[in-house]
């Protein structure tokens, strides 16, 4: 099993494991340190802040609404820029190129692959495969993590307003997680919504 997998895992197997009739509706000036708890290594404080938010509708939907947009793309011109400077001459541009890409995580991969489509040298071959299996293996960031349980929350919050919500973040950029996250939840709903009872 790959880290991304395990990463995931631990984000999100949680919510099926433990009864959510367990977490009290917070009050308003609890839904900060909740948003908090979503970005935490604690899977445990993590799903409680999930159901937490998912007892009280009302309040969280706004919140998260304040705290989500939609996933941006990166700036076309700049992303062509440093795919550019993994074939620099200099040592120096190579590298910042290198950070700045795996900075950019998922929202690069399409980028990169395009590069190894383009028959590249073979030292630009080695480091775009290099940094492609940085990429995959990376744990998820803190910020991607609270998105993706936050995601969770509105899924089981299931409303119109948590579906116009998760609507509006799948609009976002294609290759970011956050939209892939969306619009699974979007898919999985609709078929719940769809199924005989």
């Amino acid at each position: 099993m790959s880290r991304k997998c395990l990463m995931y895992l631990i984000a999100v197997v949680p919510l099926f494991v433990a009864s959510p009739g367990r977490a009290a509706p917070p009050d308003t000036k609890e839904l900060e340190p909740l948003w908090k708890e979503l970005a935490g290594e604690d899977a445990a404080k993590a799903y409680r802040a999930i159901w937490s938010f998912v007892a009280s509708p009302e309040q969280s939907v706004p919140f998260l609404r304040k705290h989500l947009e939609p996933a941006r793309g990166p700036d076309q011109k700049r992303l062509t820029s440093l795919l550019a400077d993994l074939d620099s001459p200099k040592y120096q541009v190579r590298e910042k190129a290198l950070q700045e890409l795996a900075k950019l995580g998922e929202l690069a991969e399409p980028g990169l692959k395009r590069v190894l489509e383009g028959k590249p040298s073979l030292e630009v071959r080695q480091r775009v495969e290099r940094l492609l299996e940085q990429l995959q293996g990376t744990i998820i960031a803190p910020d991607r993590l609270r998105e993706i349980r936050a995601v969770e929350a509105l899924e089981h919050i299931g409303t119109a307003e948590a579906r116009r919500l998760l609507q509006d973040l799948a609009q976002g950029a294609p290759e970011a997680r956050l939209t892939q996250e969306a619009k699974a939840a979007q898919q999985r709903l609709s078929t719940r919504t769809a199924a005989p009872r």
